[in-house]
């Protein structure tokens, strides 16, 4: 009964052909886990660096974003003070034409204030168009980099990093 014995307890061929099918099976489990963190890796690498560039260029359309308003403002600003001084100027003017009826010594200087008054009120005019321009202008940069901005936070929040489930056994 040794001889039985000793032959059930030896493993067959056929024990070994699986043992050895089976530590090779181990080996590329093992490598392809290996194989699939690098490329996770590189993936979260590109992840990130995408990231980052958004981040960056977030960040100038931003910049863009506060210099265009800032732009803006000193245009309104430019725009206010160009419509009072054309207020002015027409209560001015309203009183030089109501003054010019008067038969007195100053007639002559009145009517050359008036025709300056005018030329004036026309330059205050133009340029008060010039600044409305510029102004719906800057609105219209303003409004594109807002809108390129909320494109780019959308981009941004898009874009999730999924954990492989191979990866998390590992």
């Amino acid at each position: 009964m040794s001889a039985e014995q000793s032959r059930e307890e030896a493993p067959s061929q056929r024990e070994r052909d699986l043992s050895t099918k089976l530590e090779e099976a181990e080996l590329a489990i093992q490598a392809n886990s290996r194989r699939e963190l690098k490329l996770l890796a590189e993936l979260l690498k590109a992840k990130t660096t995408l990231l980052d560039e958004s981040q960056q260029r977030e960040h100038r359309l931003s910049t863009q974003l506060e210099q265009n308003t800032a732009g803006l403002d000193a245009s309104q600003k430019r725009e206010k003070q160009a419509l009072t001084q054309l207020e002015k100027l027409t209560s001015e003017f309203e009183a030089f034409k109501k003054n010019a009826d008067d038969p007195s010594s100053e007639i002559l200087e009145k009517e050359a204030a008036l025709v300056a008054s005018r030329q004036q009120e026309r330059q205050l005019s133009m340029e008060l168009q010039s600044v409305k321009n510029e102004n719906l202008r800057t609105q219209r940069r303003l409004w594109n980099n807002r809108e390129t901005l909320q494109q780019s936070n959308q981009i941004t929040s898009m874009r999730p990093i999924r954990r492989s489930e191979n990866f998390r056994k590992s």
